[in-house]
């Protein structure tokens, strides 16, 4: 059907091309415009009915297009879609391999963290054991050290009181020993000999005991007694040198029975001279009190002349030192070398040796428990104006370091005087503390309290050396 329906036109226009030929010219043309007529009528309606067939399919193209716009606009979404949705995964990746970078960097610096604060540890534990090492060596160390010292006093105590015990006793039984008169007629009586021995005692030492003790042998001294005992009297001892002074009294006394009596008396007149002094000789009242009280403990004096007289003498140092104290090393070196048997005392570092390492110390058996007593009571009541004059320099040293810093605050500088009388006084309140220190231990009493300025303690005076606090830590 569709090949005869498209070729009819065709055969229509041959019709009309044959029929046109064989007309005249004018028909020809009249009927040339009619058939352009008729075949311009003729192409449109074959341009209609190909419009016609062409219109259902433009139509389908449209909805063709139309559905693939559609498609590509669906297509373009679902990219778009595709696109956004590949966007937010990479930027989720992104993001997740950040936050596991962060993590694992956070993991990271807490584990390096947790590493050094173990470190830290460590070296702090390891600080903390050596410190603790070394407190303890420091400890062992000192304790070794009080044991050795303990030791060594505990020794020196027994040998001292042997020594005295034995001399005690020779001395108390000298009448019975004394030689007749034939042994000093094989004596050497040179007055050469014997004034140059008696020259002798005024400057003796303990490094020339066994050679004066050769000399005495020797020589024949019974004319030259009295200027032996001046001799005695006003040597320029040390403290070191008072053993052999009282090793050849003993020899003396053994030998000569003139020699103590002589040699009481010219003690008594030397101290009644001793009373006119307005400035004594410190060294020379401690010597001559530790003298007078070994003579007594060794016997060559009798209990009750000779502690009258050391209680006299002591009684008289101690009774014009209330307020300034500048006698207070004779009394300790009295404490340190006589108290134990003159006065009963037990220092506290005896009673320490004695609780910690078991160690037993001589007993006080020369001199009875009453008279003991009444020493003590004369110490310990100097031992109280002793502290209470260190708490008034305390309070005075404070005030004046309180007012220097007032100055230095406002002035920037002290003046050359007040920094000087600041360091002497200081100096001097040193030397006050460390003997009462000394004697509170001899007599086994308590420090007193020193409160400290809280400014000093602060660390707010750091211009000044503050040499008390040093001394009482």
């Amino acid at each position: 059907m569709r090949g005869s329906f498209t070729r009819k036109p065709a055969l229509m226009t041959d019709v009309c091309f044959a029929t046109i030929s064989s007309m005249p010219a004018e028909r020809k043309r009249s009927l040339n415009m009619d058939e352009k007529d008729v075949c311009t009528f003729s192409n449109k309606d074959k341009e209609k009915e190909r419009d016609g067939e062409r219109r259902p399919s433009s139509a389908r193209d449209k909805g063709k297009d139309e559905a693939k716009m559609s498609g590509k606009k669906d297509s373009s979404k679902e990219e778009k879609r595709k696109r956004l949705e590949e966007e937010k995964k990479k930027r989720e990746e992104k993001d997740r391999k950040k936050k596991e970078e962060e993590k694992v960097k956070a993991e990271e610096e807490q584990k390096k963290k947790e590493e050094e604060e173990k470190k830290l540890q460590e070296e702090q534990e390891k600080q903390l054991q050596e410190e603790e090492a070394r407190k303890q060596r420091e400890e062992e160390a000192a304790l070794l050290k009080e044991k050795e010292e303990s030791h060594q006093l505990h020794q020196e105590a027994w040998e001292r009181h042997h020594c005295r015990k034995e001399l005690r006793v020779k001395n108390q039984n000298a009448q019975e020993g004394r030689p007749e008169e034939a042994f000093f007629s094989r004596l050497d009586s040179s007055l050469k000999k014997n004034t140059a021995f008696v020259k002798k005692l005024r400057t003796l030492t303990e490094q020339q005991r066994d050679s004066l003790s050769n000399d005495f042998g020797s020589l024949n001294l019974s004319k030259y007694i009295g200027e032996a005992v001046s001799s005695v009297v006003e040597a320029k001892l040390k403290i070191s040198d008072v053993g052999c002074s009282v090793h050849l009294c003993s020899l003396f006394h053994q030998r000569y029975t003139e020699f103590a009596p002589l040699l009481l008396q010219a003690w008594k007149k030397h101290f009644e001279a001793r009373k006119e002094e307005k400035a004594p000789n410190v060294s020379k009242l401690r010597t001559d009190l530790r003298f007078i009280a070994e003579l007594t403990i060794v016997g060559l004096f009798t209990d009750k002349e000779g502690l009258s007289l050391i209680y006299e003498q002591l009684k008289s140092i101690i009774g014009t030192d209330r307020d300034t104290h500048t006698h207070v090393s004779v009394v300790i070196s009295f404490c340190k070398h006589c108290g134990d048997d003159i006065a009963g005392l037990l220092p506290r570092k005896v009673k320490a040796a004695t609780d910690k390492f078991a160690l037993s110390f001589p007993p006080s058996e020369i001199i009875g428990t009453e008279k003991q007593q009444t020493f003590q009571n004369l110490l310990r009541e100097y031992f109280t104006s002793l502290t209470k004059h260190l708490k008034k320099d305390h309070r005075e040293l404070q005030n004046t370091e309180r007012q220097n810093r007032r100055i230095l605050h406002s002035k920037g500088e002290l003046s050359e005087d007040r920094h000087k009388q600041y360091e002497e006084f200081a100096t001097s309140y040193q030397k006050l503390l460390a003997n009462t220190q000394s004697l509170a231990d001899l007599l086994d009493e308590n420090m007193p309290d020193l409160p400290q300025d809280k400014t000093v303690q602060e660390g707010v005076w750091p211009f000044f050396t503050t040499v008390h606090l040093s001394s009482h830590k």
